[in-house]
């Protein structure tokens, strides 16, 4: 009798076990996958930070950059701190959208470029994850919002 009650025993807290372990394990995994969906957020984060701020702090390189877009190194929209200069704005809107991806360092990412008083876009907003940045700029010596938002589907 001891041993069928030591049987018994031992299945019964075999099964807990298998049971608690199975309920860590997949809690596990949910918790690698929220980290994985934050280190890419996280990442879209400093990539959507780092274009913003270079296009409209920085002229490009070379500086007149939009008279050969396939010399580019650089892109940078800016004409003076925060104005828009509309040659280069231009030269952006009508620049290939694989190039531009390829210059801004995007690869594995897609954007959706935006001033929003002007009707002014480049690329298509969607994605699963998204990160979107907002500057103040002027453009025709007018204040503006640019909005850039970096995104991935999963």
């Amino acid at each position: 009798m001891k041993g069928i009650v030591f049987s018994s025993g031992f299945f019964i807290a075999f099964s807990i076990f298998l049971i608690v372990f199975g309920f860590l394990a997949i809690f596990q995994n949910s918790i690698i996958y929220n980290n994985d969906e934050e280190m890419i957020r996280y990442e879209m984060d400093i990539k959507a930070i780092m274009i913003a701020d270079l296009l409209i702090k920085t002229k490009g390189t070379p500086e007149n950059w939009e008279l050969d877009l396939n010399n580019t190194y650089i892109l940078g929209l800016m004409d003076s701190d925060r104005k828009i200069d509309e040659g280069k704005l231009e030269a952006f809107i009508e620049m290939d959208y694989n190039l531009s991806k390829q210059i801004l360092n995007l690869r594995g990412y897609d954007y959706f470029f935006r001033l929003s008083n002007n009707d002014v876009t480049k690329g298509t907003a969607g994605g699963d994850i998204r990160v979107v940045v907002k500057r103040v700029v002027i453009y025709n010596n007018e204040e503006d919002t640019l909005e850039l938002m970096v995104w991935k589907d999963n």
